[in-house]
């Protein structure tokens, strides 16, 4: 690659013709490896193989995935708006979001798989009866979110999965902290390139909405062109086997990346820490430390900032040669992303 852009790689493990127990296995092995997310389709019935195969529900699974994972971040990819009440789900999230210690993104979509619709008795009508439905409910779902007690434990961003330029992206502007595509390099720097000019029609910062992307194929050069189109956070693809070979590979590659001593406190852009020049093997032993500006106890900024943080890490590094670290001024560069 050329001069080295700092990128997350997460997985979207399929949840499907395995068991319970290989499911479980799918996602501790990436865990340990250090992958900045966890990601479960939300669907009822296997997408291939044997349609009659086994599969897993996915609010289930991540509620199991909260616990059990430390990953930065985890969510579905994305949950269908057309499946459960707005208002239940905001519910569901929250409560998965607490589970998680605050990892939870929310991710949504107006869906598209006609079998869970016909199997489970939901109207499927067409694609514009879809989105007009997620259209009127990512408000309502936002309005519930602020109303529960408890409300989530952590920021909760919200992903769109889109790329109707439309109405899609036009709603990614309006409501998300994350969007989700599926699509070439080409194509997805066209759409990217319309939210942006979105955000600007109604006065909003381009640069608060991360580009994710469910990418495969991923050598150095194919790579560092998405790098250039704009992607920020590469969605690998997991499936039964669960080999993970390929997500080994790109995550060398992100750990290629220098650290600086900002990025050794704060993360970048989440508490996902590791890289040359970093005494530590991956995952980064301060991976998902709790940061905390001094003085201050839990509390979430909305925007980067200027701060001075500390942490003490020498409960989770015990073999590194830095045991403590305080009061260090460094940038969050996605302070919103951030655990307590």
């Amino acid at each position: 690659m050329g001069k080295a852009k700092r990128f997350k790689v997460g997985v979207t493990i399929h949840p499907q013709q395995c068991t319970i127990q290989e499911l479980r296995d799918a996602w501790r092995l990436p865990d340990e490896l250090g992958v900045d997310s966890f990601w479960f389709w939300d669907h009822f019935f296997p997408l291939y193989g044997n349609p009659n195969g086994n599969h897993f529900e996915c609010w289930s699974i991540l509620a199991a995935v909260a616990i059990d994972t430390r990953a930065p971040q985890i969510g579905p990819m994305v949950t269908c708006m057309g499946y459960r009440n707005p208002d239940m789900l905001a519910s569901i999230a929250a409560t998965v979001d607490q589970l998680s210690g605050g990892r939870l993104v929310l991710g949504v979509g107006a869906g598209w798989f006609e079998r869970d619709y016909d199997e489970y008795g939901y109207e499927f009508g067409e694609a514009r009866d879809r989105v007009r439905l997620f259209r009127e409910a990512v408000p309502r779902l936002k309005e519930r979110i602020k109303k529960l007690h408890p409300g989530p434990a952590g920021p909760m961003p919200i992903l769109i999965a889109g790329g109707g330029e439309q109405v899609m992206l036009r709603l990614v502007a309006e409501h998300a902290q994350m969007w989700n595509t599926i699509a070439g390099v080409d194509e997805f720097g066209h759409k990217s390139g319309l939210i942006d000019e979105y955000c600007r029609r109604i006065g909003r910062d381009p640069g608060e909405i991360e580009r994710t992307a469910n990418v495969g194929g991923l050598t150095p050069k194919v790579v560092e062109e998405w790098l250039e189109a704009g992607l920020q956070h590469f969605i690998l693809r997991l499936a039964h086997p669960f080999d993970t070979k390929a997500l080994e590979r790109v995550l060398r590659e992100r750990d290629a990346c220098p650290t600086t001593r900002a990025e050794l406190i704060c993360g970048w852009p989440t508490n996902n820490i590791s890289g040359q020049g970093i005494a530590f093997r991956a995952p980064h032993p301060l991976r998902g430390a709790r940061l905390l500006p001094l003085g201050r106890s839990r509390v979430f900024f909305p925007r980067p900032f200027w701060a001075i943080v500390r942490t003490n890490a020498t409960s989770r590094c015990p073999d590194a040669s830095i045991v403590r670290t305080n009061a260090w001024l460094g940038r969050f560069h996605r302070a919103d992303q951030f655990g307590q």
